[in-house]
């Protein structure tokens, strides 16, 4: 997968299945958990079990802006 075809997924308006959620401060990214595992934070947190791993969310003491970015 390439950046432009994450992007495009990440990005999409299509139906596809949003299965985890980021809060943010001031508002929620609906995302992927297939694209998610792409960075490496997310890979290590699904990867070896952690507790938000068994959740469908995390939360981020940051703004949506700087989450999104």
């Amino acid at each position: 997968m390439n950046r432009g075809d994450f992007t495009k997924l990440w990005l999409s308006d299509k139906p596809f299945p949003r299965d985890f959620t980021i809060q943010c401060r001031d508002g929620e990214l609906k995302v992927h958990k297939l694209l998610l595992v792409q960075l490496e934070y997310f890979e290590v947190m699904f990867g070896r079990g952690w507790m938000e791993s068994q959740k469908s969310e995390v939360t981020f003491d940051y703004d949506y802006s700087v989450v999104y970015t």
